[in-house]
């Protein structure tokens, strides 16, 4: 599995003058935490980026992906695109699609997680009351001998979602011990849910845009590449 901090320009599953959509490496912030102050954040490999392609580079983060999570990361790039990201995600008028590898299979295999989500500690936690509400539409989309591939639509986006609510199924992903997967898996060095496709309408154009990203090294090689070819949108 690669974990090179450096984005080259085949990082970009898009870029125009309003806003862009980088695949998002592993073990790489989306933003500065206090807790990890030298730590490698894609605002930072986003500026060194764009420096190099002699663009420029005003950028701003309009949500986030875990730190292990890979995959389709939007950003803005002048604060009047900022804010118009915001309403879309606010009104819940974007498409976020994710596969995650799991263990053993969902029951029923297609559905609506609903639970309310709560943060205890260092995780987010499906709690009976309080919390907040956080809605993810899945599907079995492929089973393998040792683990499933569900794909999730977000209807919400909170912490931990896509990983809370599936460990609360007895589904846990796929090497996300803090959600207590403990099964040593060749190449495995985090939990594999990868953000796969974005899609919303562009704010100022007003066309409909879709940026797609790959699966990573590690999960094509556990997918194989004709599977991981056949599970992407479009």
């Amino acid at each position: 599995m690669s974990l090179s901090k450096k984005l080259t320009s085949a990082s970009l599953l898009h870029l125009d003058e309003d806003l862009l959509v980088v695949d998002k490496p592993a073990f790489v912030l989306s933003q500065d935490i206090a807790e990890r102050p030298k730590a490698t954040t894609i605002p930072v490999l986003v500026t060194d980026l764009l420096q190099e392609l002699g663009e420029d580079r005003e950028i701003h983060l309009v949500h986030r992906l875990d730190e292990e999570t890979t995959g389709a990361l939007l950003l803005a790039r002048n604060l009047e695109t900022k804010k118009a990201l915001e309403k879309l995600f606010h009104s819940h008028d974007l498409e976020r699609i994710y596969h995650a590898l799991v263990q053993g299979r969902p029951h029923p295999q297609q559905g609506t997680m609903s639970g309310r989500l709560d943060t205890k500690g260092e995780r987010a936690v499906v709690v009976p009351h309080g919390g907040e509400r956080a809605i993810t539409h899945y599907a079995l989309v492929a089973t393998l001998p040792t683990f499933s591939v569900v794909a999730c639509k977000l209807e919400t986006g909170k912490r931990n979602q896509i990983r809370a609510h599936l460990a609360d199924r007895g589904n846990v992903l796929i090497g996300d011990r803090k959600f207590g997967h403990r099964t040593r898996m060749p190449g495995v060095r985090r939990c594999l849910l990868h953000a796969t496709a974005l899609s919303l309408v562009h704010p100022r154009t007003g066309q409909r845009m879709t940026a797609v990203a790959p699966f990573p090294e590690d999960m094509r090689q556990l997918l194989g590449d004709e599977l991981a070819v056949s599970l992407l949108p479009g």
